[in-house]
């Protein structure tokens, strides 16, 4: 749930670039499945995805200010 209705779309593009470019790959067949390739995608897009508004570096590069690799 978002603070205000401006960080909404924010949460719904993080929603939709997990589903789609993570777990419609993954092809989760079953509930337990699906947690755990949505931790797997959560842990990715933040440990390892550039993210080009960070300066291409990941979410954890950028809070820990780790040099790019």
């Amino acid at each position: 749930m978002c603070e205000t209705v401006y960080e909404n779309a924010n949460a719904e593009r993080l929603n939709g670039t997990i589903k789609n470019d993570y777990l419609i790959h993954y092809g989760p067949q079953n509930y337990n499945q699906l947690l755990t390739m949505t931790d797997k995608a959560v842990t990715k897009y933040n440990n390892e995805r550039p993210h080009q508004s960070l300066g291409s570096v990941s979410p954890y590069q950028y809070e820990q200010g780790l040099p790019t690799t």
